[in-house]
């Protein structure tokens, strides 16, 4: 059994994976929040002379390469270059807003994973906005957009809400962004995920950060993807959590060993006001 940050504030969960199974959502929102919030500017207008991705070719080619989606079949992905605006990222918002990054889109992509047994595929299409870094060409974080159609659950936290709450529930830190390329794609953490007993598949929205990473039980700094799983099967409730907490938790893997490290529902996003129980 995979450890936990904290026996107290994070509870894991493993299941069987369904397919077919549903989630009944018990909120609503309007429409998908925007996954990723910038400003487009033109490559020409910036100096890139000292940029390792000096346009969106590269940076799409660094994107299938860093995240393993190295078939050629499905849509073109798309690049721009833009100003980040807004960004969650705990720790790490504040160095990210207002830099240039390469926005790469790859558009319905499936998670096709290793260790997933032959009637077992992934049910959704997936459409991933990716931020590279374009002075040392490195993959930063990556969201899938949520499916059309389906009831929205509450929008994760912001920074400062998940900084603090990551600080309290387990000493979790975000130090910085590695200075190497991961040795474990994504879609390899992803395929740990399952191995090692959850069900990533599930999902309706995956999301991940290429961190340097520690905790109260890895106490020195190490390259992770920090993988956030939403709108999966329900895991148990904490008191004064938003109900829509329990369809979302976020998992640890080594972006070096591919070695699943632990997981849990926190950061989730705060209870609203509107919530009547």
């Amino acid at each position: 059994m995979k450890r936990t940050l904290s026996s107290v504030a994070l509870v894991m969960v493993f299941w069987i994976p369904v397919p077919g199974s549903g989630l009944q959502a018990t909120s609503m929102a309007e429409e998908s929040p925007p996954v990723v919030v910038g400003r487009k500017v033109e490559p020409d207008s910036v100096d890139r002379s000292s940029w390792k991705l000096k346009d969106a070719k590269g940076a799409i080619e660094k994107t299938k390469l860093v995240l393993g989606f190295t078939s050629a079949a499905g849509p073109l992905a798309t690049g721009e270059l833009l100003i980040l605006e807004e960004d969650d990222t705990p720790y790490l918002s504040k160095k990210l807003i207002g830099k240039p990054f390469w926005h790469v889109v790859l558009p319905n992509r499936k998670l096709e994973l290793p260790s997933s047994p032959e009637n077992y595929k992934d049910r959704y299409s997936r459409t991933f906005d990716v931020l590279l870094n374009p002075i040392d060409g490195r993959v930063i974080k990556l969201k899938s957009r949520w499916p059309e159609g389906v009831p929205q659950i509450d929008p994760e936290p912001d920074a400062a809400s998940a900084t603090e709450q990551l600080g309290r529930a387990g000493n979790e830190v975000y130090h910085g962004f590695p200075n190497e390329d991961p040795h474990v794609s994504f879609i390899d953490a992803v395929d740990a995920i399952q191995r090692g007993g959850d069900g990533p598949l599930t999902a309706k929205q995956v999301s991940a950060s290429y961190v340097m990473w520690s905790s109260v039980g890895y106490k020195t700094p190490r390259p992770v993807w920090a993988i956030t799983l939403r709108g999966v099967l329900p895991v148990m409730p904490r008191e004064g959590m938003s109900r829509e907490a329990i369809y979302q938790y976020r998992l640890i893997v080594d972006a070096k060993t591919g070695e699943y490290l632990c997981g849990g529902n926190t950061p989730h996003p705060v209870r609203r006001t509107t919530d009547g129980d």
